[in-house]
C-alpha cells in the first residue's frame, strides 16, 4: 500500500490529512491502525529446533505508521 500512496500523493494527502485531522480532533484512534501481525523469523544458520533461535518481527499498516510518525514530529515541535 506504500507505493500506492506514494505513487497517488496528489489524490492521498488531502484524503490523509483529513482522516488524520479528524483522529486527532476526536482523539481517537481505530483500532485497526494500532494493531499489527507478529510473525516468526528463523535466524539464518541457526538450529530451528532451538526456540532460542528465533526472532519476531511486526507488521503494521502504513496508515497506523504514517499517524505514528505525524504524531512524533507534533510532540517534538511543542517540546522545542
Amino acid at each position: 500500500m506504500a507505493e500506492h500512496i506514494q505513487s497517488a500523493k496528489d489524490l492521498m494527502v488531502p484524503i490523509l490529512t483529513r482522516l488524520f485531522n479528524g483522529i486527532m480532533a476526536c482523539n481517537y484512534i481505530p483500532q485497526s491502525f494500532n494493531s499489527s501481525q507478529i510473525l516468526v523469523i528463523g535466524k539464518k544458520g541457526k538450529d530451528l529446533q532451538n526456540q532460542d533461535n528465533y526472532r519476531g518481527i511486526s507488521i503494521t499498516g502504513v496508515t497506523g505508521k504514517i499517524l505514528d510518525e505525524l504524531k512524533c514530529t507534533r510532540r517534538d515541535v511543542t517540546l522545542s
